[in-house]
């Protein structure tokens, strides 16, 4: 038998281990920003620009740091530390397999990493679930803008960073795809899943939609993350594989560029949008979770 104090120590362990991978993707963000500074700095360095220009070297390297394909390559670059190091954590820790020539293979890897498969339906759900939750957040938002028009302005240039007219393909690209599968690696795959081990299942479901929450860094997201992450952190416990999870956080992300504005001009319009989508919403999860377990037999 395990001891209290062996049991304890077990706990704290995998809190801590629950907790290591966040502030490791925090570290992987300042990587991603200090290697793009040192490319800079030394294109900076040879280029001509700087000797037929008036401007200082650090006007010019300041430009060029906020140039949309350079703030595109950091994300993407960030995002693309997330997949390789989250992904390869998780797959390293908590996929079980036997070690053979397939587990090496890049289909091995997927089969492996992204635990056990689904079928029927389970991917038109999540994709329908994706494109109702963005619905669902945007028309909520339209009715709380009047309300609280000063917290929304951090929150309106994130959006237009990432779907405005300066955004790129790389930016796109980032946001929509690479971002959703190394955050379910980070968030799902790893962080609720150490705090499985201390948390009852519940808990660990909110504690990592909390985290998740704080992660996004403003109050706007923050509240809407928190509560897409525990859904997201839902389905990852029902289906015993983040796959569910990572279609339906593709969804959500790739629909933020098709969501019609006037759907949301007026009051009435937008309260009808959120509430109409949001039951689309709840159907289609609810839909997804009942056809997975009557194919487990559960």
């Amino acid at each position: 038998m395990i001891s209290n104090n062996k049991k304890n120590e077990l706990n704290i362990s995998n809190l801590i281990f629950s907790i290591l991978p966040v502030i490791i993707a925090i570290i992987l963000q300042y990587v991603a920003i200090l290697g793009d500074i040192l490319i800079l700095f030394i294109y900076n360095i040879f280029s001509d620009e700087r000797s037929v220009s008036s401007r200082s070297a650090g006007e010019i390297f300041t430009e060029q740091y906020n140039q949309p394909m350079n703030l595109a390559a950091i994300t993407f670059t960030q995002f693309l530390l997330y997949f390789i190091v989250f992904g390869l954590w998780y797959y390293k820790v908590f996929c079980k397999y036997k070690v053979t020539d397939e587990t090496f293979t890049i289909r091995g890897y997927a089969k492996f990493a992204l635990g056990p498969t689904f079928k029927s339906c389970t991917p038109i759900f999540m994709i329908i679930a994706g494109v109702a939750g963005q619905f669902m957040v945007d028309g909520v938002l339209a009715l709380l803008r009047p309300v609280f028009p000063d917290t929304f302005g951090e929150y309106d240039a994130m959006v237009t960073s990432v779907t405005g007219a300066g955004s790129s393909w790389l930016m796109l690209l980032a946001v929509m795809i690479v971002a959703p599968i190394g955050e379910e690696f980070l968030f799902r795959g790893l962080t609720q899943r150490y705090a499985k081990r201390s948390l009852i299942v519940p808990l660990a479901i909110l504690f990592q939609g909390i985290i998740f929450g704080v992660y996004h860094g403003n109050i706007i997201q923050g509240v809407y993350a928190f509560i897409l992450g525990s859904v997201l952190g839902f389905l990852a416990y029902e289906f015993g594989s983040i796959t569910p999870g990572i279609l339906l956080h593709i969804s959500i992300n790739t629909s933020l560029l098709f969501v019609p504005q006037v759907l949301f001009r007026t009051t009435t319009s937008s309260a009808v949008t959120a509430v109409v989508a949001g039951i689309i919403f709840v159907v289609a999860i609810v839909m997804a979770v009942k056809l997975h377990r009557k194919e487990k037999g559960l």
